[in-house]
């Protein structure tokens, strides 16, 4: 008897799923639609089928919401469906669902976002990448530290000096690690960002955490009721390099104006990096307290 009523809750919910599912994607009320979709994520594992097909749309903002429903599913089941959204045609949706695989627990994931770096679709690429900010692994440093100096599309290497920027900041320790000399296997983000001051290639795309910090403004300002002003980042038309992204990030991490860099020797390089270095560090030490060394 109590396997028959278990059995009979779970096509329960699964009807219940389907038929939220159904309400989800006849409303354009966003509360409805969050409602249906904390619904979805209420039941487990029984909606799974259903949140599924969420990502069958052709409408992007019904499947943006395979990653609040799927917030219930054990974490197989969930990786799963947010792997699929990681190549989403939709930029939001892929940034959506790389966030939320980044803190997944889940031992695949780290793996399955570092493997990604190597795939050929840019999209995937910068979406992953995006995602490996946050992993805390040297793997994902090391993955993106190559990315910034070899990926073929100048959109990634971008991408992955912004993230890298965003390990630096999360991880402050690495600011006052340098790469042992010869020691081609070992990641230094900072030597990653300098070099990154003289890559000329442009790109079109947008990039994750300033896309993020412009959803926060335009939440902000909606909220208080003030017109909501244009992205912060340049329109996407080719008006932008490497470089100028990676002066960006170094200027934000050591608080002094950088620019993009026309050419240096190795030497000249070498005491870019270091005086980088030190400037974050500086910007890093304690009141009481000296600079890491």
């Amino acid at each position: 008897m109590v396997f028959l009523f278990a059995l009979v809750l779970v096509q329960r919910h699964r009807i219940l799923a389907q038929w939220w599912v159904h309400q989800l994607k006849e409303t354009a009320d966003p509360k409805e639609r969050s409602y249906y979709a904390a619904c979805l994520a209420g039941i487990g594992d029984a909606g799974a089928g259903a949140i599924g097909k969420l990502g069958d749309d052709p409408r992007s903002e019904i499947r943006a919401l395979v990653i609040p429903a799927s917030q219930g599913l054990s974490d197989g089941r969930r990786f799963a469906l947010l792997r699929v959204r990681l190549g989403d045609s939709d930029f939001d949706v892929r940034l959506s669902a790389a966030t939320a695989l980044a803190f997944l627990d889940f031992d695949p994931t780290q793996n399955f976002l570092i493997s990604q770096m190597n795939s050929r679709p840019p999209e995937i690429v910068t979406a992953a990448a995006a995602a490996l900010a946050r992993v805390n692994n040297p793997d994902a440093v090391a993955a993106l530290c190559e990315a910034a100096s070899g990926h073929f599309n100048a959109w990634v290497r971008a991408q992955a000096v912004e993230s890298l920027g965003q390990q630096l900041v999360s991880n402050p320790t690495a600011v006052a690690t340098s790469r042992p000399a010869g020691d081609e296997s070992v990641c230094d983000p900072m030597e990653a960002l300098v070099r990154a001051l003289f890559d000329q290639g442009r790109f079109t795309g947008p990039l994750a955490l300033e896309t993020e910090i412009d959803a926060v403004a335009r939440a902000l300002t909606a909220t208080k009721g003030i017109p909501a002003e244009p992205p912060s980042s340049p329109p996407a038309d080719g008006s932008r390099s490497v470089a100028d992204v990676a002066a960006f990030t170094l200027s934000s991490l050591t608080g002094h104006a950088i620019a993009p860099q026309a050419q240096a020797t190795a030497e000249e390089l070498g005491q870019l990096v270091l005086r980088y270095r030190k400037w974050m560090s500086g910007r890093l030490q304690p009141a009481d307290g000296p600079a890491p060394q």
